[in-house]
């Protein structure tokens, strides 16, 4: 066998409250929760998502382990950015619309990635993992500055998915397709737990959360 790195673009995405979910949740609603990740087809959850020639979900990577996901495509394959861009977003928007909606930081990244079997690591997971858990800090996903330059082949993809945030990174708009109903949900959701949770980097999460979804009233 060849063991060699590929070049890869890859999305490291964090389930955020799961070890509450564990406490409170019935093995059953992890199971779903789990069952909604692993959907074969998310792209038909936006309708316009043909639109940009996204590829099929099972030609996008992914690795569940835990509260993590990991979403990777080679840059070899035409639209690859594109695609696991609209996916994420994708994942991200169906987990905020879940009856008890689910919140997902995460981090985009380019490099070298090797990935066989139950085998997966490299310097793009190393830095998709360091934007997520030490940048995003809040329920977003965000992009390396440098992707920045491989996003202007995607003008589209720049105005319909992501937005530029106030500390200068891209970010994918979860929030997109969200109906007025829903959002109204997502803001009780915010409420209940700035009233619940005293722990600061818990509630600046669901502050960040409530920011944007006033931004968009």
């Amino acid at each position: 066998m060849d063991y060699k790195y590929e070049q890869c673009y890859v999305a490291f995405l964090d389930i955020l409250g799961f070890r509450e979910m564990i406490r409170e949740e019935s093995c059953e609603d992890i199971f779903n929760l789990f069952s909604a990740i692993d959907n074969k087809n998310p792209g038909e959850k936006l309708t316009d998502s043909n639109i940009y020639n996204c590829l099929p979900f099972d030609k996008v990577g992914k690795i569940v382990m835990s509260d993590s996901v990991i979403l990777f495509v080679e840059t070899s394959v035409e639209n690859s950015l594109g695609s696991l861009i609209v996916y994420c977003c994708v994942l991200a928007n169906s987990l905020l619309r879940r009856e008890k909606p689910v919140l997902v930081r995460g981090g985009i990244a380019k490099g070298e990635f090797y990935h066989q079997n139950n085998h997966f690591y490299g310097g793009a997971l190393n830095l998709a993992y360091e934007l997520q858990e030490k940048i995003a800090r809040y329920p977003r996903i965000i992009m390396f500055e440098k992707l920045e330059k491989d996003i202007v082949y995607y003008n589209d993809l720049i105005n319909k998915f992501l937005y530029k945030e106030n500390d200068g990174f891209l970010a994918i708009d979860s929030l997109m397709h969200i109906k007025k109903d829903e959002l109204e949900l997502l803001r009780k959701v915010c409420e209940d737990s700035l009233n619940k949770y005293i722990d600061f980097s818990i509630r600046e999460k669901y502050l960040y959360l409530k920011n944007r979804l006033d931004s968009l009233s």
